[in-house]
């Protein structure tokens, strides 16, 4: 499952939820650039990881509701702003901080 996941383009939980604990963490804004350099290096598009974060986002039990809709409102704005041609490098990074 995770090999037929991986082949369609979509990144590995793992990536995702380093993202997401970065986010979650908020102690730092280099730990979180560190990681969105990571998915990018990597090859992740944003779209696909932004997708996957927003499904980490609603399932997360560490997050309080106005914390994930904070977080969901984030995420609906970068993926607008990629549709409309954004940098995938800084709309990561917008989410990232709050």
């Amino acid at each position: 499952k995770g090999a037929v996941a991986e082949m369609a383009g979509l990144p590995p939980p793992d990536v995702v939820s380093a993202l997401l604990e970065s986010v979650q963490s908020g102690s730092s804004f280099a730990k979180m650039e560190e990681e969105v350099t990571n998915v990018v290096a990597e090859g992740w598009a944003a779209q696909h990881v932004l997708a996957e974060l927003s499904r980490e986002v609603v399932k997360s039990n560490e997050l309080d509701e106005m914390g994930k809709a904070e977080l969901s409102i984030r995420i609906a704005e970068a993926d607008k702003c990629l549709v409309d041609g954004s940098d995938e490098v800084l709309q990561l990074l917008n989410v990232g901080s709050l």
